[in-house]
């Protein structure tokens, strides 16, 4: 039996529907060693990620939280970008 492509994708942040512990883990560590800091293990990454983006980076990157967050977002988006790609899904917004 084959799969067909789908017609949707939903993407859940949060976890309710479906695990993106791991994207989180690689954005997050993507922009770890991008601005010089200590990777984190997967542990380390659920323990951590708690608040927003907004509210966290400050406190992890001072002034240069800004600068992380577009390494983030970017890594991120790429994840994303490849998940639509696959499904070809074209891009609303």
């Amino acid at each position: 039996m084959s799969l067909s492509r789908p017609s949707a994708v939903i993407f859940d942040w949060d976890n309710t529907l479906v695990d993106t512990w791991p994207v989180i883990h690689d954005s997050m560590n993507t922009t770890l060693e991008q601005m010089g800091c200590a990777l984190w293990s997967i542990d380390e990454t659920k323990e951590r990620v708690r608040r927003s983006l907004r509210e966290a980076f400050p406190d992890l990157f001072g002034d240069r939280w800004e600068i992380a967050r577009d390494v983030f977002y970017e890594r991120f988006r790429k994840f994303i970008w490849n998940v639509w790609r696959y499904c070809r899904v074209r891009r609303v917004y």
